[in-house]
């Protein structure tokens, strides 16, 4: 392949583009065009084709390829389709499902042995949809999957259909835009998150798309591939209103794994009721947080009960130093063991009791003291009736 670089500066400068711009919109550097023309790096069909692109040239006019030429809709249908039988009769090759597994297709047709498909990922089982279009963005075939999705039969021939064919007005007109793209830029567009269109939003898709070639490197169509994510989807909204939920709550809740002692997760409210971000406490192991909280005097009574894991749920108090002010606190910490996708970890819920352990013990100190209270009360010359209503004690 020669390529023109004389004619190339020409056109630049026909259009006022630097060459540094026209490298920039290649996604290139200005060295990487240096070492072209010297010929220490080999320049890309691809590269060549879309510089023609971006000068809006024919490509023979800068190069010796020739403009792509269109292939009969029937053979490309004819190629995927025996690509699609080869994938289904060898579906036991692959592992858990997976979008992107393959990256160059053989040659399927011995009639059409001068085609040859590169894709980027290829559809394992059939519940992932998968579609192929040509360069003018008709579709050429559809798997059952894809139909199913949009409320067709699995024998419904989508050949020469387009996505007005299928879609709601303002969804074809994204995803014709989309192709589009792709087809411009010869980029794939991969693990794109959003609803599957046609299905007036009730399934969610993770799409991806690539564009498909020829043997020789020129541009046939796209292929693209929707996983629905669906259940996903619900399970995390299910998750994040959890997570929502208990972070609105007064109390602290953390969960770590029991084998390791790994905190993995950590309410908002740890930061109003220890003085320690979240942040903190997610880098540390169960043992390291008491270590660095708990008040010293306490922290035997409460490794035992939280570090033994024969206690499947309990409850203790302690006394922790806050990190921000080093006032102390009294917390009562509940925890319970529970399995969550065959791990087992540990689920503990804070309250700050400080205000309950004070008034107890004011209320302790009253009762132990009240008839000494009362006594005095009387020689300060304070009313029988009004020290009964204080003291419980009738003094004569």
């Amino acid at each position: 392949m020669e390529v023109y670089f004389n004619k190339i500066e020409s056109q630049c400068k026909l259009k006022r583009m630097s060459q540094k711009t026209l490298m920039d919109k290649l996604g290139k550097s200005r060295m990487t065009l240096w070492r072209w023309k010297r010929e220490i790096q080999k320049m890309s069909e691809t590269d060549v084709r879309k510089i023609a692109n971006i000068l809006n040239v024919p490509v023979e006019e800068i190069s010796d390829l020739c403009e792509m030429s269109d292939i009969p809709v029937t053979e490309i249908s004819n190629s995927v389709k025996s690509w699609i039988e080869l994938v289904s009769n060898n579906s036991k090759v692959f592992d858990d499902k997976v979008l992107y597994i393959i990256s160059r297709l053989q040659e399927m047709n011995k009639t059409f042995n001068s085609i040859m498909l590169f894709v980027n990922g290829i559809l394992k089982t059939s519940d992932i949809a998968f579609y192929a279009k040509d360069k003018h963005l008709k579709y050429i075939i559809a798997n059952s999957a894809f139909l199913k999705k949009i409320s067709l039969s699995p024998h419904y021939s989508v050949l020469g259909k387009t996505d007005r064919d299928f879609f709601t007005v303002d969804e074809s007109k994204e995803n014709i835009k989309e192709d589009a793209e792709i087809l411009k830029t010869l980029k794939p567009m991969k693990n794109k998150e959003r609803f599957f269109p046609g299905t007036k939003k009730k399934y969610w898709g993770l799409v991806s798309k690539t564009p498909i070639f020829d043997s020789n490197g020129k541009i046939l169509g796209i292929i693209a591939f929707i996983v629905d994510i669906t259940e996903k989807r619900k399970k995390e909204e299910k998750r994040k209103l959890l997570e929502k939920s208990v972070n609105s709550l007064n109390s602290a809740v953390t969960i770590s794994t029991v084998s390791d002692d790994k905190i993995i997760f950590v309410s908002d409210s740890f930061k109003k009721i220890f003085g320690s971000s979240t942040e903190q406490c997610n880098i540390l192991t169960e043992k390291e947080r008491i270590t660095s909280i708990v008040y010293k005097d306490d922290r035997k009574t409460v490794f035992r009960h939280l570090l033994n894991k024969r206690y499947d749920k309990g409850t203790v108090q302690y006394r922790i130093i806050r990190h921000d002010n080093n006032k102390m606190r009294w917390i009562k910490e509940s925890y319970s063991i529970f399995t969550y996708f065959e791990i087992s970890c540990k689920i503990s819920l804070f309250e700050d009791i400080t205000e309950q352990v004070t008034k107890t013990k004011e209320e302790k100190f009253l009762n132990d003291h009240k008839e000494i209270i009362a006594l005095k009360l009387k020689s300060c010359g304070v009313e029988p009736r009004i020290i009964k209503e204080a003291t419980g004690i009738k003094l004569d």
